[in-house]
């Protein structure tokens, strides 16, 4: 919708082919523009541009690098780094702008730096990712430099 709530255009079905969706649960827009959708029962992370139109998808099913499980939660920093919080494996994951992974962060539980169904995120100016960690009631925090 535009400034005066006029509507300007909508994307996507319901489905698990590359621009559909199962439950997107989260967005994020690059610093070029892009869309990008955390599609949490499709395990996967769709980028688009402005007008709707699919540029990438990655992921699947599973624990492994670069893999996920029910992504809610995405953000994106200032240099296109991507980071998505996964409710299934309760860990952060840290994704270049073309969808390669650049490592994890977390495991389940409740102790500082544990998570228990990691729910969303975003980055401050500095830095630091602030994370709704749901089932622990809390919000945690650390700076993205816990990646390199």
């Amino acid at each position: 919708f535009n400034a005066q709530g006029e509507f300007i255009l909508a994307w996507g079905e319901r489905g698990n082919l590359p621009g559909q969706f199962e439950r997107p649960m989260a967005l994020a827009i690059t610093p070029q523009g892009n869309v990008l959708v955390a599609d949490a029962c499709n395990h996967r992370i769709q980028q688009f541009s402005d007008q709707g139109q699919l540029l990438e998808c990655w992921g699947e099913p599973g624990t492994g690098r670069g893999k996920l499980s029910y992504p809610y939660g995405i953000c994106c920093d200032e240099m296109g780094n991507i980071y998505v919080s996964e409710f299934g494996n309760n860990r952060i994951q840290k994704f270049n702008a073309q969808g390669k992974s650049l490592g994890a962060f977390g495991m389940p539980g409740s102790q500082p730096g544990m998570f228990a169904n990691p729910w969303d995120l975003d980055i401050g100016h500095d830095g630091t990712l602030y994370i709704a960690d749901a089932l622990n009631h809390r919000i945690q925090c650390v700076h993205r430099t816990i990646f390199d």
